[in-house]
């Protein structure tokens, strides 16, 4: 399945030897001072989210709060059934309590700072302004099966 939005294109591939679904996304990012980002909903409610901190590290981590993308991380509801989300290419992600997983594949700044943590620094090599390619895979975990 293909889906193509003005400069952005989606592209879904499957691999039926593990069941895991490839997200394939395009963009030609031209919007200042904007952010784009992927939403997947995965119909999980107030599930648990676990966060891959570094090497074989995990820790249980609260919905509603944005974190830095490494590696990957899961979000599976009570009976142990969700997904995985893999990725090198996006920068945070947010796990809303509606089951809503928010991936952030591009942040478009001017300044990396707004007073509050530091001195204001223009820097705009940070607009990322362009095109970007974001490969995001999700591998089913658990007993129930999501795609």
């Amino acid at each position: 399945m293909k889906a193509t939005l003005s400069q952005n294109s989606v592209e879904l591939r499957s691999r039926l030897k593990d069941s895991t679904l490839d997200l394939l996304v395009q963009t030609d990012f031209q919007y200042l001072r904007h952010i784009l980002r992927l939403v997947v909903n995965t119909g999980i409610r107030d599930g648990r989210l676990i966060h891959h901190l570094c090497r074989d590290t995990l820790a249980e981590r609260k919905l509603n709060t944005l974190y830095a993308f490494n590696d990957f991380f899961e979000y599976k509801d009570q009976n142990g059934n969700g997904l995985r989300f893999y990725s090198d290419d996006c920068f945070d992600y947010e796990v809303k309590r509606i089951g809503d997983v928010c991936l952030t594949l591009v942040r478009s700044v001017q300044i990396l700072s707004h007073g509050d943590s530091g001195p204001r620094i223009p820097c705009p090599k940070a607009l990322e302004l362009g095109k970007h390619r974001f490969k995001i895979s999700l591998f089913p975990i658990g007993k129930k099966t999501f795609f």
